[in-house]
Formats: C-alpha cells, structure tokens, sequence
C-alpha cells in the first residue's frame, strides 16, 4: 500500500461542553476514542475561564501551541457573542450535552459531597441532612453567590436561571446536541451508536460502523475520576415529595 493511500484524519479542535454533571466527560471520551490515543486531546486548565476574554485569550494561545494537532477543550461555557464568533473562526466543532435536569440535581449532590469536600459550596451543605442538602441545590443558594468555579453558572439561582447561559446554545448554529442517557447507553444499543454517529459526523473526521461500535463499547469508562458521580438513574429514589413540588 502506498504511502498516499493510508487515510490521513484532518486537524480537529473540538470544544466538550454542557450543563455541570450533564456529560462533559463522556464527550470528552468520545472525541478521545474517535481521534486515537496518539493525539493530544485534553486541556484541564482552560476549564474554569472567569469571562469570555479569558476564555478566547488561552484558547488563542493552545491554537498556537498545537497548531498541527487535534486537540479538545472541556468546561461549561455560556454563550456569547466573542465565543461565539472564536468558535466559528477558528473552526471548532461544538458538542453540547444534555441531560434529565433532575439527574443533573442529583449528581451535582454527589459531586459536592464526595469530590469537592474543600469548596465553599460544600462547606455549607456539610452539616445538612442529605435531604436539606437537595432542596438547596433545587432552589439555588444565594448566600453563596457568586461562586465562580465557572463564570456562567448562578448558583443562587433555581435552574433555569443558573444555566440559563449555557442553555442558550441549544439553538445554535453548529452546535450539537447530544443526550447523556444516549451517550451513556440508558436508552439501548440503538440509540447509543445513533449518538456516537452523529457525533462522529459532526467532527467531520473518517470513520465506519467499526469506528462507531467500538466508541460505544468504550465510552463510558467506569474508572474515570468523574464518572462514578453520575451514570446511575435514580432521582425516583433520591426525590421525595416537596422536592418534586420545590422542583416543579
């Protein structure tokens, strides 16, 4: 086989982005599993931005640092017009996840409790009981605001106003969107390799149903530092009645 015949994966910048326990990581694995080991793929300091002239200003930087590699960022970016524009500009594929919002409660408990034990945020739910600690994440803590671990999220806020930045990308032009209880296999094989592919076609790089089974073999790494905090469905056990009323 000559050397021109051996397919060549074009350059692929790729920003992973979603609501706060929604399926970061799982895309991440995505994008790593579709670019191949070899590649650089992961940037853990661009995650926390205070803005987005920070955001655009390293991201300027890791485009010149790696100007002939594949690379992905990771984090939870509102949407607005620099970031925006950058994005296009600079021809990064966008994939978004989404998630049940309840699950995204549920694990952003766990998250707090079992991972961050030294932040701010979880000092305060420290001494609540378990339930006490969900009817806060629900209804938003403002005497914790503003907690900038990441710039977009209103922590005082209930849900719709806490992501409301993020959630903005959800019509966006060239954004795709993919469901975590896809990505994750909750909803069976079929809809899982239909959210690898789409993926996968967003990136725009080479692949075959091959490419696609393996990825969905794969995806869900169980040993990642992150991912035991939120794969299981189990807001049914975790909601009681008032947090049902408080969430609705």
């Amino acid at each position: 086989t000559s050397a021109s015949a051996v397919p060549i994966k074009p350059i692929c910048r790729v920003l992973c982005n979603s609501w706060p326990k929604a399926g970061t990581h799982v895309l991440l694995e995505v994008v790593r599993l579709a670019l191949g080991e070899g590649e650089w793929y992961k940037d853990p300091d661009i995650k926390y931005p205070l803005g987005e002239a920070e955001f655009t200003a390293k991201a300027e930087e890791r485009l010149h640092r790696y100007k002939c590699q594949s690379f992905a960022i990771k984090g939870h970016y509102g949407r607005g017009p620099a970031i925006e524009a950058f994005l296009v500009e600079h021809r990064f594929a966008h994939l978004f996840a989404v998630r049940d919002p309840r699950e995204v409660l549920c694990s952003t408990q766990r998250w707090l409790r079992d991972l961050r034990p030294d932040w701010a945020i979880s000092r305060h739910l420290a001494p609540l009981d378990s339930a006490t600690q969900l009817e806060q994440i629900i209804v938003g803590m403002p005497a914790l605001a503003p907690f900038n671990a990441d710039f977009a999220i209103r922590w005082d806020q209930p849900l719709p106003g806490r992501y409301a930045a993020l959630t903005r990308w959800l019509d966006a032009p060239g954004c795709c969107v993919l469901a975590y209880e896809d990505l994750a296999g909750m909803r069976g094989a079929p809809a899982q390799s239909a959210a690898v592919e789409c993926a996968l076609r967003h990136l725009q790089i080479p692949f075959d149903h091959t490419d696609i089974a393996r990825i969905a073999g794969l995806v869900c790494n169980r040993r990642a530092a992150t991912f035991h905090t939120g794969p299981a469905s189990n807001w049914e056990e975790v909601f009681t009645d008032r947090h049902r009323n408080l969430f609705v």
